[in-house]
């Protein structure tokens, strides 16, 4: 079962006695009501006296990672939850624990004989492949510094199968297309140039290249790195940067991933950064800024209506400013990455790249992964719009209408089940 977690700290200029604040706080009281996956729903004002204290809290127990997801899509979620954006910050946490030994089903709720949501795909490890899974000392270092340095996840029958296959995709080869271009998709055609290429949903369009990404290992790792049970992918763009130092695009700006997704309810989300090659600071390797994911961030208004290629010279000095808010120094770790081995970071561990001066061109993917509790949840931006993600306009619809996270043909299942002990 799952254990979902929320405090509330309200802005400045805000308090119990603001009109605003009272109607959040009424919608939270009747939410156990409302949504029929709460087997439990706990909310209230905080008594503690202490400085670090929140404010105002809600505790639910659900069945599992589906059921937190349908929670989260639920209209009323919505609109309770969106109550509270204007008005407070928030934290989240969602912790397993064991059902009690004599439960039993809610009467709103009994169990199911069939769950479709489930994959029928079986996703099982061999012996040597669990010896590749990260040890609890790794989750412990990716808890801590927002990122991980898989053992070797991938063949070089499969890194060359990457770099053919990529080449074939740059020459037109497509197994299906899109049903159509939303307006921020990131997506290289041959009249761009020799430019850094960016080429968004490359696991729908390649059939040889999703079958690689789909490798049950590398689902497993992100699976013990994340503490979830079923990861998805979210999304995957194919890059190719260009041996031109002096091309401005081969620079990526310091940026953080979470940013870009404000649609999605879960802070579990991770990226996996998959070079087809021996990737080094030469060819402008990917660089973490070390333990910037438990960093509290200034803004978020601002960049989730702006691709990272858009920030520039912007990006050093967010960077810098939000390092200095969280008491923090700015540590860049360059990850240089042996041919068939993975970088993982935290969704919100920033990071960047620098120019490619070798004289090949840096091949990669950037699989981003999802938990399987992640959903969409509408989040007002500054200016009352809505955040928006290209999913929305591609995916199929939950039945309350809402874009589906868990669309099997755009976000497929790569793993599902408890993870094996490393070896």
């Amino acid at each position: 079962m799952i254990r979902h977690i929320v405090l509330f700290r309200l802005k400045p200029g805000f308090s119990w006695e603001s009109p605003a604040v009272r109607e959040a706080e009424a919608l939270q009281e009747r939410m156990g009501d409302e949504i029929e996956e709460l087997r439990e729903w706990h909310c209230g004002r905080n008594v503690s006296g202490r400085s670090v204290a929140y404010d105002y809290a809600v505790i639910g127990l659900l069945d599992d990672e589906e059921a937190v997801a349908r929670y989260l899509a639920h209209p009323f979620h919505h609109k309770a939850a969106s109550s509270w954006t204007p008005i407070s910050d928030r934290v989240i946490a969602d912790i397993k624990e064991d059902p009690p030994r004599r439960a039993t089903p809610h009467p709103r709720n009994p169990p199911k004989e069939n769950d479709v949501s489930a994959p029928s795909e079986v996703f099982v490890l061999t012996d040597e492949e669990c010896a590749l899974l990260p040890s609890d000392a790794d989750v412990a270092f990716y808890a801590e510094h927002g990122w991980y340095l898989s053992k070797k996840l991938f063949t070089e029958e499969e890194t060359a199968l990457l770099r053919s296959a990529s080449e074939e995709f740059y020459a037109g080869r497509r197994d299906r297309v899109l049903p159509k271009h939303p307006a921020r998709l990131a997506y290289w055609t041959p009249e761009m140039g020799d430019v850094q290429r960016h080429n968004d949903y490359i696991h729908y369009e390649s059939d040889t290249i999703a079958k690689v990404l789909r490798k049950p290992l590398l689902g497993a790792v992100a699976a013990r790195l994340a503490q979830a049970d079923r990861i998805r992918v979210f999304q995957s763009t194919l890059i190719r940067k260009p041996p031109r130092p002096e091309e401005s695009s081969n620079v990526v700006p310091w940026h953080f991933d979470r940013d870009y997704w404000a649609t999605s309810t879960s802070e579990r989300m991770l990226t996996a950064f998959i070079p087809f090659h021996t990737c080094d600071e030469q060819m402008g390797t990917i660089t973490m800024v070390d333990g910037s994911h438990r960093w509290q961030e200034l803004s978020r208004d601002a960049v989730t209506a702006r691709h990272f290629v858009q920030l520039g010279r912007d990006a050093e000095s967010v960077l810098e400013r939000t390092a200095e808010a969280n008491d923090a120094k700015v540590v860049k770790v360059p990850v240089e990455i042996p041919e068939g081995h993975v970088s993982f970071h935290h969704c919100r561990t920033y990071h960047g790249s620098g120019a490619n001066w070798s004289i090949e061109p840096r091949r990669a993917i950037s699989l981003h992964l999802q938990d399987g509790a992640n959903a969409y949840w509408e989040f007002p931006l500054a200016d009352g719009s809505l955040a928006t993600y290209n999913h929305d306009e591609l995916v199929r619809r939950t039945p309350q209408g809402t874009p589906d996270y868990a669309d099997p043909d755009f976000c497929p299942v790569v793993w599902d089940g408890p993870v094996p002990p490393a070896a």
